[in-house]
């Protein structure tokens, strides 16, 4: 019996690193019935509050973030830290992990309000039993700093997450890759408060570390490029940032697919920056795909699918092309078309992203910051 129950936990161990290594690698889709079918089997053979099947909730919760499916990703992050309140207690470093990815999917849902006690009540547990150098205390921190950025409280976002960096520069170094999550949150926050200037250094610091430590088409790498294609962009490079964009399409099409939100999004940024060049003939293939994948994978009434029709619109219109354009406004229920008049939906640009290195998958017993998505 002991045997056979060792050989369970092995064959098990595999299929966890197997599908750890799939997410790692961007794919979401191939992972997602791994760790599907082992949250079954413990669920099965350990009970629900054994820690294998707790780590198993947890992990499928952040894949299904990832994926978008935010509302089916809740209720199992919400298990997994109910569970570990009740069996752990409330400080316990597997409590703390969870807590922290309730609060990350939380603000992925754009609840801030609902996140915010969350990353504090982590943040003050954090600093009280394991210090305030810890890698997990610097995560909920950074965490913390980025939220506070969401809510627009720009300068207290921008306070912590300086206090972050110049941690991790200190503690592990440079060229770490929670140093490089650290960088590329505070040029984003300095992004947004327009100083162009001072966040980019940090963004292209961020990029050249992620390439040498993770390689051009990792996730967290693309990510990089992305932010520093939106910065070039917001300075005016046209040129610097289309070529930055056509990177992370041509590499998003190769590891998460042509129908991916992430890579359709891309599409229709890099399609804006071909119209804004007059290259309309290289814009309208890229809108067009962008709108037909989001229609086939969002729904019509998506926000995305939304933007990407008037993206596609606003292209038709800088054309002549007026009475397209009057029938993609009718899709968007906009009324007739004045010829004076533009599309009133936001287009969507390429938006600032932080890195995923924030919100853990288990390593079995104790998640750390180093154990990424």
């Amino acid at each position: 019996m002991g045997c056979a129950g060792s050989k369970i936990d092995e064959e098990s161990k595999e299929i966890e690193d197997k599908a750890k290594q799939m997410y790692a690698h961007g794919k979401f889709e191939e992972a997602a019935p791994l760790f599907r079918d082992l949250l079954e089997v413990r669920r099965t053979q350990l009970g629900v509050q054994h820690s294998r099947t707790i780590a198993s909730m947890n992990n499928l919760g952040m894949l299904l973030k990832s994926q978008g499916k935010l509302d089916e990703a809740e209720l199992l992050v919400r298990e997994a830290l109910d569970v570990r309140r009740a069996t752990l207690g409330d400080r316990h470093p597997d409590t703390l992990m969870s807590i922290n990815n309730l609060a990350l999917l939380l603000k992925a849902q754009g609840k801030l309000d609902q996140a915010a006690p969350l990353f504090q009540e982590a943040l003050e547990a954090s600093r009280a039993t394991l210090g305030d150098l810890h890698a997990n205390t610097l995560t909920t921190m950074n965490n913390l700093g980025m939220l506070l950025h969401a809510q627009g409280r720009f300068d207290e976002g921008a306070l912590v997450l300086r206090h972050v960096l110049e941690a991790r520069r200190v503690t592990i170094g440079d060229r770490h890759v929670q140093t490089l999550t650290a960088l590329n949150d505070l040029g984003l926050v300095l992004k947004e408060q327009n100083k162009l200037d001072e966040a980019a250094p940090l963004l292209r610091e961020a990029l050249e570390a992620s390439r040498a430590a993770l390689g051009d088409r990792h996730l967290d790498t693309l990510t990089c490029i992305n932010n520093l294609g939106s910065l070039v962009q917001a300075q005016g490079q046209v040129e610097e940032a289309t070529l930055l964009f056509r990177e992370v399409l041509e590499a998003r099409r190769a590891t998460l697919g042509n129908r991916h939100s992430d890579t359709l999004h891309t599409m229709n940024t890099l399609g804006m920056l071909l119209q804004d060049q007059g290259q309309f003939d290289a814009a309208a293939p890229l809108f067009w795909e962008a709108l037909q994948g989001a229609r086939a994978t969002l729904g019509e009434r998506d926000p995305a699918t939304q933007a990407y029709i008037n993206s596609l619109g606003m292209m038709l219109l800088a054309q002549g092309k007026l009475d397209e354009a009057a029938s993609l406004r009718q899709e968007l229920g906009l009324g007739p078309l004045d010829e004076a008049e533009l599309f009133c939906v936001s287009a969507a640009a390429a938006p600032p992203v932080s890195l995923n290195c924030n919100s853990t998958l288990d390593c079995g017993s104790v998640g750390s910051d180093s154990s990424r998505l």
